[in-house]
C-alpha cells in the first residue's frame, strides 16, 4: 500500500470516528424546571470557589442554591441521580462569614433551620466558612471558601424559609428523618 492509499484510509477512518462520536455525544443538560416553575442551573463542568459560584449565579439573575427543607434536599439528590452519570459536590448558599459558628443562608440572611451535616460536621476549623453538599452521600461539609466545587443556581422565589408544621414532629425534625438534623443551636438564635 502506498502512502496516498494509506492517507486516504486514515482520513476515512478519522471522518468515520468523528461522525460516530458526534452522533453518540449527548449534550449535558444544565437547565432544569420543576412542575411548580422553579428553574435550576447545574454547573458540573467548571469548578469554582464559593464567591465565583455566587457571582456566576447572579450573572444568570439567580442565586446559589438554598436547601432549606428535607423535600428540597431529596429533589436535588434525585435531579443529580436522574440527569448526571457521576456524583459531584456543589456549593450551597450557606456560610458563617459574618459570625463564626452561626451559619446563615446568603440568599435570605436567615439562620439554617434545616441542615444535613455529615458526621463530625461542621468542623468550625479556622477559615472553614462555606458549605458544600456531596452528592455521594447527600450530606453537607464546611470548607474554605476559596476551595473549588461545582454549583447549582436557582430562582430566588424557589427558596422557602417557612416550614410546613404538618411535616414536622415536636422539635422541628421531619417525621421521616433520623439521619438528618435541625441545627438547634442556630434555630434558637444563638451566635
Amino acid at each position: 500500500m502506498n502512502s496516498l492509499q494509506c492517507f486516504r484510509k486514515m482520513r476515512t477512518l478519522i471522518i468515520l470516528c468523528t461522525v460516530i462520536c458526534l452522533t453518540w455525544a449527548v449534550p449535558i443538560q444544565k437547565w432544569h424546571r420543576t412542575t411548580d416553575g422553579c428553574l435550576y442551573y447545574v454547573e458540573k463542568q467548571i469548578s469554582v470557589n464559593w464567591y465565583q459560584a455566587w457571582e456566576e449565579c447572579l450573572n444568570k439573575n439567580m442565586t446559589l442554591i438554598t436547601i432549606d427543607s428535607y423535600n428540597k434536599q431529596k429533589y436535588v439528590d434525585n435531579l443529580i441521580d436522574m440527569f448526571y452519570a457521576s456524583k459531584f459536590s456543589y456549593w450551597l448558599a450557606a456560610h458563617d462569614n459574618a459570625v463564626a459558628k452561626r451559619h446563615v443562608w446568603a440568599t435570605t440572611g436567615k439562620p439554617m433551620y434545616f441542615t444535613n451535616w455529615a458526621k463530625g460536621q461542621p468542623t468550625y476549623s479556622t477559615n472553614y466558612h462555606c458549605i458544600y453538599s456531596s452528592s455521594n452521600d447527600g450530606q453537607w461539609y464546611d470548607t474554605i471558601c476559596t476551595n473549588t466545587q461545582y454549583f447549582i443556581c436557582e430562582n430566588l422565589q424557589c427558596t422557602t424559609t417557612e416550614s410546613n408544621d404538618d411535616d414536622f414532629e415536636y422539635g422541628g425534625v421531619p417525621k421521616e428523618l433520623k439521619k438528618y438534623n435541625v441545627n438547634i443551636w442556630n434555630h434558637l438564635g444563638h451566635p
